[in-house]
């Protein structure tokens, strides 16, 4: 009897482990009307398990299905798709409910609607759309060259503007991001060149901005890259290598790569001139540099509204210098000398950072970025000149170390189709010493604390799209012995005027104000040639500029025409000053 027992709940156990449920309902538009002819799409593991069509009532059913987790998409033209998880454990009856797409023209102006060739204007820059043999390409950089904005270099993996200003690289507008590389042009949605930066970006001295828009991701995905050039004979050599792997919640990024230079070989020529004395020589250098770089980006889609990525990297830089030579020294007389030098710099960069992103709504948006820098500098050498009467011998070593921290808030808001304003702050401290090591002179400190906020506001009025953006940033600086603090403002106004679907006119006025670097402030001398001192003036203020551009474009038929007028007028500006001092 206890054998039968069990054998019965052996084979009801065998049952309920090999059930077979049912996945059943109906499908309707937001009016309640059927719908016939939907695909419902039933995946497992990424593999199509069950696909079924519904009826001219809008029904359907599918069958026969093990317990298990499913990925759902309902699909029909002229609808946004609906894709969830579905946990079938038992019989399921439901119904659902498809939204027409709807095409919105938001804060753009349409130049030309053949999707090969086309571009739309925006307030502040153009977004242009890839043709399919670009997509098709393989290769990132390839597709970026059909972009009349850019100057793609697909050897080097380098992008710059066509007059070669330097870009910020932006993907789906996230500032810490993987770069251009690992990407599948497949995936690339549009490509944003944005000539007119707000004041958010204006602080970092970004004049030009390129958004790369990509596709969600639905499945996971791997990228794997490696590339090596040797010159022969050897003289550089390089090494890369890139990998990608992740799925639409996590994914993790990283890069390694090794530069070396070998008896890198040139020859120089100097001369110097005062109203007492010329100096001239010439002769040959040998450098010799090893550069190591390491980098990790881990990104979460921790849930729909919430977003975090962790970025770390690290730069290793020992570079070695030799110059010998001969030369002429005329004061009273001339003479000949013999020159040598041997330089030996080792340097190193190591950041970490994290950035969060969350979406109370598709309209509203806040994202932070807290961010570390440490720097070390260590330079150390020696200088030599042999005259027939007299030896001039120079060793010097320094010692420079940085530390630095940032916390950047942004909030942006979008209503009304045509409206968006855009808000943040940014909060930034830096400390800096300088140490002559082979001289008895003090450290140098330099501690900077910044504080900027800023706001941006867009928006349209029939044909003409405009933005408004201003900063103001507070900063008090201690160089040395002296303090200083000052407010700077920043701000850039852009207006884009739609004559007809083909031509459009700008005009954008930017004014920015660029502090001084560390080495632009230091008050002692940091020259190795006995004429000549070399040092700052830490009581620098910033350059200010006024930028002035007016511009027309013309785009049809694959054509893109864009002549601009430019006037720059700069002041307060910081350039090298000389003059003599006890023969100096």
């Amino acid at each position: 009897m206890k054998n039968i027992t069990l054998i019965m709940s052996f084979l009801i156990l065998s049952q309920l482990m090999n059930a077979q449920y049912s996945f059943s309902g109906k499908v309707t538009d937001k009016n309640n009307q059927q719908l016939a002819g939907v695909q419902i799409i039933l995946s497992k593991n990424d593999s199509l398990f069950a696909v079924s069509l519904t009826n001219e009532r809008g029904q359907f059913s599918i069958g026969n299905l093990p317990k298990a987790e499913y990925s759902l998409q309902i699909l029909y033209p002229g609808f946004t798709p609906i894709e969830e998880q579905r946990d079938i454990f038992k019989n399921i009856n439901a119904e659902f409910v498809l939204v027409e797409e709807m095409d919105i023209e938001l804060d753009d102006v349409i130049i030309t609607a053949d999707p090969t060739n086309l571009v739309r204007r925006t307030a502040t820059g153009e977004i242009f759309y890839l043709s399919e043999s670009a997509k098709n390409s393989g290769d990132p950089y390839r597709a970026l060259r059909e972009i009349p904005r850019l100057n793609v270099n697909e050897s080097l993996q380098t992008v710059s503007m066509i007059d070669g200003g330097k870009l910020l690289v932006l993907i789906d507008g996230k500032i810490i991001n993987t770069g251009i590389t690992p990407i599948d042009p497949k995936d690339i949605e549009s490509v944003e060149v944005i000539d007119v930066v707000s004041a958010r970006y204006m602080r970092m001295g970004v004049k030009n901005i390129l958004n790369i828009k990509l596709k969600p991701k639905r499945e996971p995905y791997q990228f794997f890259q490696t590339a090596t050039r040797h010159d022969v004979p050897l003289r550089y050599s390089m090494g890369v290598v890139y990998f990608e792997v992740g799925n639409p919640k996590y994914s993790l990024y990283g890069r390694g790569a090794l530069d070396r230079t070998v008896k890198d070989d040139s020859e120089f020529s100097t001369w110097q001139k005062d109203i007492d004395y010329f100096k001239e020589s010439a002769g040959d250098s040998q450098t010799n540099n090893k550069v190591s770089i390491g980098e990790l980006l881990f990104k979460w889609s921790v849930t729909e509204n919430d977003y975090i990525a962790a970025h770390v990297y690290g730069k290793w830089n020992d570079k070695n210098t030799k110059t010998w030579g001969e030369g002429i020294f005329d004061r009273d007389q001339k003479e000949n000398f013999s020159l040598t030098s041997a330089d030996n710099n080792v340097a190193d960069i190591k950041t970490a950072s994290l950035y969060y992103k969350h979406d109370f709504t598709p309209e509203k948006t806040l994202e932070a970025t807290l961010a570390y820098n440490k720097n070390s500098d260590n330079n150390k050498g020696e200088r030599s000149e042999t005259y027939p009467h007299d030896l001039y011998n120079n060793l010097f070593e320094y010692r420079s170390d940085r530390s630095s921290a940032n916390l950047n808030i942004d909030y942006s808001w979008q209503w009304n189709k045509v409206n968006s304003l855009n808000i943040g702050s940014a909060t930034n401290y830096i400390n800096d010493n300088i140490n002559k090591i082979s001289d008895n002179v003090p450290v140098f400190h330099h501690k900077a604390w910044n504080e900027y906020l800023y706001a941006t506001f867009s928006s349209k009025a029939g044909n003409l799209l405009y933005m408004v953006s201003a900063g103001l940033e507070s900063i008090m600086l201690k160089a040395g012995e002296s303090s200083n603090q000052y407010v700077r403002p920043r701000a850039s106004l852009s207006g884009t005027y739609r004559i007809n679907s083909n031509n459009s006119t700008r005009f954008s006025y930017t004014l920015t104000n660029q502090t001084p670097n560390v080495g632009q402030l230091n008050p002692y001398n940091t020259s190795t040639d006995p004429l000549v001192i070399i040092k700052g003036n830490p009581k620098l203020l910033p350059e200010q500029t006024h930028k002035i551009e007016a511009s027309y474009t013309l785009n049809t038929k694959g054509f893109y025409f864009t002549p601009s007028i430019t006037y720059n007028l700069s002041n307060d500006i910081i350039e090298p000053f000389g003059y003599k001092e006890n023969h100096y």
